[in-house]
């Protein structure tokens, strides 16, 4: 029973009678009120046509809760390469055992588990003492991913008759982490066009990517077909753009001849 104040007692009675006869079990110590244990025996019957087996006594019990409840709140943390676990459980009752486990049904010990990569971990928990009623429960230890930010490589370039891809990197992972972002349709040309490539997954499950995470791939009409010193002229044109201001053609040819780029060319 669990304890309200009130005496309790069991009952015995016995079996195999011959039809019509009667036998009434005498107990000995049949009362228990306070938490704890209290043996009862039966010493006799009332028809001593009968008598008792060997075993006769077994035990009463009152028990109690530790303490009148415990609240373990779930916690959730971002993924930051650090062990997490649950607040340590405590109760007014110094004798009381307070123990944890992994697994519902796994071997607890007094230190909580502790989880570092991203997941709903389940932290299994019980407060024991004898005599009185076991409490358990469960908490989540929510780790959640972490975000990254994108750096793309190259995204156009002017017509040579070659196909083209671009690179991508994830920006905003820990130190001693790998993750390597996973592209779709990443590949545009030989003719001009374009199309969109998009970042669709992530090597490590720490780390998840951001809403926009497409680009446009595109391949451009280059401005000539003459050849110096055996490069294509866009590509040189490509080079002055990146790293030249201008504001005409007439501008542009004196850029080229100050940058000695020797060879004929035509705009």
């Amino acid at each position: 029973w669990e304890y309200d104040g009130f005496a309790h007692s069991t009952t015995c009675d016995v079996s195999n009678l011959v039809e019509g006869d009667t036998c009434v079990v005498e107990l000995s110590g049949n009362s228990i009120t306070f938490p704890g244990s209290q043996p009862v025996v039966a010493v006799g019957l009332s028809n001593k046509n009968y008598k008792l087996p060997n075993d006769c006594d077994e035990t009463m019990k009152i028990v109690q809760n530790a303490v009148s409840s415990i609240v373990v709140k779930d916690v959730t943390f971002v993924y930051d390469q650090q062990s997490h676990t649950i607040a340590k459980i405590t109760c007014d009752d110094d004798e009381a055992v307070i123990t944890y486990s992994k697994e519902l049904d796994g071997e607890y010990s007094s230190k909580r588990p502790t989880f570092t990569n991203v997941g709903a971990h389940k932290v299994y928990w019980k407060v024991e003492r004898d005599g009185y009623n076991t409490l358990s429960g469960v908490a989540t230890v929510n780790i959640t991913p972490r975000l990254v930010t994108l750096n793309w490589g190259t995204l156009s370039w002017f017509y040579d008759g070659n196909e083209h891809s671009t690179t991508c990197e994830a920006v905003g992972v820990l130190d001693g982490d790998t993750c390597e972002v996973t592209l779709q349709n990443n590949l545009v040309g030989p003719e001009v066009g374009k199309e969109t490539v998009t970042a669709v997954g992530l090597s490590n499950k720490n780390y998840y990517l951001p809403e926009n995470s497409s680009r446009t791939l595109e391949v451009k009409t280059a401005g000539t077909h003459v050849v110096l010193n055996g490069r294509q002229f866009n590509e040189v044109l490509q080079e002055i753009i990146n790293h030249t201001k201008f504001d005409s053609v007439d501008n542009m040819k004196k850029i080229i001849k100050s940058a000695k780029i020797k060879g004929e060319y035509e705009l």
